[in-house]
């Protein structure tokens, strides 16, 4: 898997998390939906970087593949990466950040079956499954920044 999309999926998250000043003081239905969200968001950093690092690591030495620690660990952040959309599918946003959180849920279909195609590549070892999973991945993205474009408009 290519690291420059992954690094890319983690910066356009990273930089969804900035702009959490739009959850204002006085607001607490937003800043509500924040305490719910963050947690959700930070998770989803977190596993698709770990999957980045395992598969820097996997392309650089690929005997990895088959190595109990890489399959597991590889499987703990694609589980983590599934849980995001059952999670975000369980917080009901105010109404003003729905249509942005509608874009999450669309974005965490795409990340849900990027990790399904990227498990069935490394099972298979097929080429096609891993580069199909990475245009989800890069779908996701895409979408994750509609999202944000949508949660940036007062």
């Amino acid at each position: 898997m290519k690291r420059s999309i992954l690094v890319v999926i983690v910066f356009a998250l990273l930089g969804f998390g900035g702009v959490r000043e739009v959850f204002g003081d006085g607001d607490t239905a937003a800043q509500d939906y924040n305490a719910k969200l963050t947690p959700v968001l930070d998770l989803l950093a977190s596993a698709l970087d770990g999957l980045g690092k395992q598969s820097t690591a996997a392309a650089n030495s690929p005997a990895l593949l088959h190595d109990r620690q890489w399959i597991l660990l590889t499987a703990v952040h694609l589980v983590s990466i599934r849980t995001v959309e059952t999670e975000l599918q369980k917080i009901v946003p105010p109404p003003r950040f729905r249509p942005s959180h509608k874009e999450l849920l669309k974005a965490a279909k795409h990340y849900t079956r990027a990790t399904f195609l990227y498990q069935k590549g490394i099972d298979s070892a097929s080429s096609t499954m891993i580069q199909a999973a990475q245009a989800e991945l890069s779908k996701g993205t895409e979408t994750m920044d509609r999202a944000k474009s949508l949660l940036s408009k007062p």
